[in-house]
Order: C-alpha cells, then structure tokens, then sequence
C-alpha cells in the first residue's frame, strides 16, 4: 500500500514518514495530476474538434485583453467554451484570427 493509498483510506490516521517515501508519494501524485490533465485535453479536444486554449493564455498570446476577447466573441469571430467555470477558446479560430490581421497589415 502506497502512502497515497493510505491517506485516501485513512484520512486520520498519523504516521511517521521516511523522506523518500514521501518523496515518492509527490512524484506518483504529481504524475497523476498530469494524466488527469492529458486525459481532460484529449477529452476536449475530441469533444470541440480543435485543442482548447485558456481564455488568459489567448490573452497574453495575443497581447490583447479578456475585454477584447468577450468582444470578439459576441461579433462572432470566436466562440468561447465554457468548462467548469473557465472559458476556453478553440485554437483553429485564434489562428484564424492571427492569419487574417496578418494578411489585413500586408495590404495596408
């Protein structure tokens, strides 16, 4: 039984712990965390089409604000999705996006 299947089955109980142990408990959690995170990606973008992309992330990427985002969003140019209280956007429609201001600075 791994200390991580401990605490899981008794929350209460007190134990004394070697280092390593515990170190070995923070790598099989943090190697679970990111499966979990690999498996909700998959899981989005097989259920969206395209990989979804953190409406804070498309912020920063872009160097514009949420505001313009959310504008960008009731003029149809992006279709935010919402998941468990964060909004994500799908990223063939940010480098839609890019593509045309690109060819839009090109001509002009």
């Amino acid at each position: 039984m791994t200390l991580l299947d401990m605490a899981r089955a008794y929350p209460e109980m007190s134990v004394t712990v070697r280092l390593a142990d515990l170190k070995a408990a923070a790598l099989e959690l943090a190697q679970q965390i990111r499966r979990d995170a690999e498996a909700d990606q998959r899981r989005r973008e097989r259920d969206y089409g395209s990989p979804l992309v953190l409406q804070d992330k498309v912020a920063a990427d872009l160097g514009v604000s949420n505001t313009t985002l959310w504008r960008w969003g009731k003029s149809g140019d992006l279709h935010p999705v919402k998941i468990g209280g964060k909004v994500y956007y799908r990223q063939a429609e940010i480098e839609a996006i890019v593509e045309a201001h690109t060819e839009k600075e090109m001509t002009h």
